[in-house]
């Protein structure tokens, strides 16, 4: 073990990656996945048109600097992303969680899938030198299954106590 590494925290920490990589293994198998993932594919591109529609919307109105336009019609794709999550992809009602804690949960997410898209574009850009628009594409990309991850296994996961069709 090099110097200055805990075993016990080293082997804490392969534990948690294992049981991680577990959990990862199960969610992917889970049965109906793939027709989820195919319904989440469609809203998603209907959501980043409504997203692209409303900027250019609002940019050439003129009622908006381009900054605003952008903060606004992201949040009309999300509004969007989530009306249609819970008619088309989700069963909001399997999970036991309020309304109001669904929405909460889903905007963190929101959050979430902003910081990823930063993260790999300031990674592919900055770091990699790779030109703007690969950093871009790699960034949604990298925010697609991350949030998908995140809303499937976490935010609109079945609460077990809850009977499936209620």
């Amino acid at each position: 073990m090099p110097a200055g590494v805990d075993g016990g925290a080293a082997h804490t920490s392969l534990a948690l990656l294992a049981r991680a990589a577990r959990w990862v293994r199960a969610f992917v198998k889970a049965p109906g996945r793939l027709a989820e993932l195919a319904r989440y594919t469609a809203v998603s591109a209907t959501a980043l048109l409504v997203d692209l529609a409303a900027f250019a919307v609002l940019i050439a109105s003129g009622a908006l600097p381009a900054t605003l336009a952008g903060a606004f019609s992201v949040l009309a794709g999300l509004a969007v992303h989530y009306l249609l999550s819970v008619r088309y992809v989700f069963d909001a009602a399997a999970t036991g969680k309020s309304r109001s804690r669904l929405v909460g949960e889903y905007a963190l997410t929101g959050v979430l899938g902003f910081l990823v898209t930063w993260s790999a574009i300031a990674l592919t850009v900055d770091v990699l030198g790779m030109s703007a628009g690969l950093g871009k594409l790699t960034g949604v990309g990298a925010t697609f299954v991350t949030v998908y991850i995140v809303r499937a296994g976490l935010v609109f996961r079945p609460d077990e106590a809850t009977p499936v069709g209620s």
